[in-house]
Parts: structure tokens; sequence; C-alpha cells
């Protein structure tokens, strides 16, 4: 009983670190997968939340570039390098802010003395959020702008730096539309509460629960965990 209960309570837990673990891993390759192959040039995707966006709300939305090589980003810049910068032309009504970028990985090129911070480049997801005024026009609208990068090929030189035009379609509708979530979303999204209850819980549950799976574990008689 105890075991199921436990399991139960640890799962979002459990969960949440399988992902991270995972999308640490997917960067732990010293010559990754690439969209973009070698020669070729450079291309993003452009991703929202939801089909549509509503006047007066707040809208989730990623911009993934796929180059070859290594990236630099503006939490974690690299010498000489420069780092991954997303920018968009003001549109009417619409209003880009909170971009995030991914946590780089420590890589260790032959020519260079120790690790650096990088991100692979092949898959490097930019988030951000973009703000429907209230009068916003409604239908279609585009929001356009430009990566600006270089990148880090395997042998740790760095490329002339490149600029990438990028545009994203969105349709604004009234506020108290029905909007659906988009067919594909790139990154993992955790819904807020689940993140604070792991915050606040997990340092009492986690140790409890490999307390109590243990001694179940260690237990030749009954005391109640199956």
């Amino acid at each position: 009983m105890w075991r199921r209960i436990f399991a139960v309570i640890l799962l979002p837990t459990i969960t949440a670190v399988q992902t991270v673990a995972q999308d640490g891993a997917a960067q732990s390759n010293d010559k990754p997968a690439t969209k973009a192959a070698a020669g070729k040039r450079p291309a993003y995707e452009s991703f929202t939340y939801y089909n549509q966006i509503r006047r007066g709300t707040t809208e989730d939305a990623v911009v993934v570039l796929e180059a070859t090589g290594w990236a630099s980003t503006p939490d974690h810049p690299v010498t000489d390098v420069v780092p991954v910068k997303l920018e968009f032309e003001p549109a009417p009504g619409l209003t880009v802010r909170s971009l995030r970028f991914p946590k780089p990985m420590k890589h260790k090129f032959d020519s260079s003395p120790k690790p650096v911070a990088v991100t692979i480049a092949s898959y490097l997801p930019i988030q951000f959020k973009i703000r429907a005024d209230a009068n916003a026009p409604l239908g279609p609208l585009s929001l356009k702008g430009r990566l600006t990068f270089q990148t880090i090929d395997y042998k740790a030189v760095v490329t002339p730096e490149k600029q990438i035009d990028v545009e994203i379609r969105l349709v604004v509708v009234e506020h108290g539309a029905k909007v659906n979530e988009a067919a594909q979303w790139p990154v993992s999204k955790t819904p807020v509460a689940l993140i604070v209850v792991l915050l606040v819980f997990s340092p009492v549950l986690v140790p409890l629960g490999l307390i109590v799976m243990g001694v179940c574990g260690l237990s030749t008689g009954d005391v109640g965990c199956e």
C-alpha cells in the first residue's frame, strides 16, 4: 500500500527529473545530429501554443534555430562569438517580451584549454511571449524579425556572422473567442501549479518516499508495504 501511495506522490517529481535529464542528454553528444546538414543554409521553425491569439491576452511562442555546430546565448556568452539574438520589427497591437534561451552545456573543444558553455545549434528553441493589445487589429497578422548568430563548428572554428529573416503568422480574435492548442509545440510545458507543488514539497516527499521504499525493500515480513 505504502509503495503505491508514494509512487503516486513521487511520480510527478520523477517525471520532471527524467525530462530534465533527457533534455540534458540530448545536448551531451560531441557531434550532435543536425537537421541542417553541413554546407546547407541555416533555417528556422516557428510555433505558437494556440492557433489564435485573443485581444488583451498573452500567448507563448517559440522560434527554433536549425544550424550546424554549436552556438552561444546571451545568458552565457562565449568570448569572440556573437550570441544568438532574436529581434522583431514593430507590429500594430503586438508586443514581444520575456525571451528565454535554452540552458547551455559544457563542451570541451580540442583547441580550447577548458570547457565552454555552448548550446547545440541543430535545434535551438527560443521561447518568448506575444502580447495582443486590447485594440489589436482583428484577423491575420505577421510578426517579422531576424535571427542573428555565429556558430562554432566541430573543429572550434567560429563561422562568419549570419542572419535569418523570420516570420510568425498570427490570427487575432476577440477577447472572448474560443481558441485551441496548436497541433505542434516543440518544448515541454509544465503547469505552473505543478512546478510550485514540486518545489514546495519535494524536499520532504523525496527523502521520505525513498526511506519508506528502502524499508519495504529490506523487510521480510508483512509491514503493509504492498
